[in-house]
């Protein structure tokens, strides 16, 4: 039980093997939930202020189609530079990309399933420069 104020989250003390992961995944996220509307109640109640703390959920969408696995790739790698952190989708630190580039050596990244949907790393990078180049001649502000 997670207790804030006069509010408590109380997580289930269940058999989780029990139950299918439909229901795990229900259960889990109602608690989240049940957690993160008493910490706001409890954070707005305190400093007089009402409205949400939290970003707005995210949402799954399942990847049916070759285009849709490409576009979802290149977006990946070119939010860095559409939010201009970085110029170039190389630079950004934190990427994969590298890992996609340099096929040969150790990786933990599945790089195999890249080759489903693009003709290897060169196919990769003609997309992903014409999608900077792109994005770049946008006024993104």
């Amino acid at each position: 039980m997670v207790k804030i104020k006069d509010r408590a989250v109380i997580l289930d003390n269940i058999e989780l093997s029990e139950i299918n992961d439909g229901e795990v995944e229900r259960r889990i996220s109602k608690a989240f939930s049940n957690f993160f509307s008493s910490y706001t109640q409890s954070y707005n109640k305190l400093f007089n202020r009402t409205g949400s703390l939290f970003a707005k959920n995210f949402k799954r969408k399942q990847i049916t189609t070759q285009r849709q696995w490409q576009e979802t790739f290149l977006y990946i790698h070119l939010n860095p530079v559409k939010h201009q952190f970085v110029k170039n989708e190389f630079l950004w630190k934190w990427s994969s990309l590298i890992a996609y580039k340099k096929w040969d050596s150790p990786s933990n990244i599945f790089r195999n399933e890249a080759l489903i949907y693009f003709d290897g790393f060169s196919h990769i990078e003609y997309l992903l420069n014409s999608k900077r180049d792109f994005l770049l001649g946008l006024d993104l502000e």
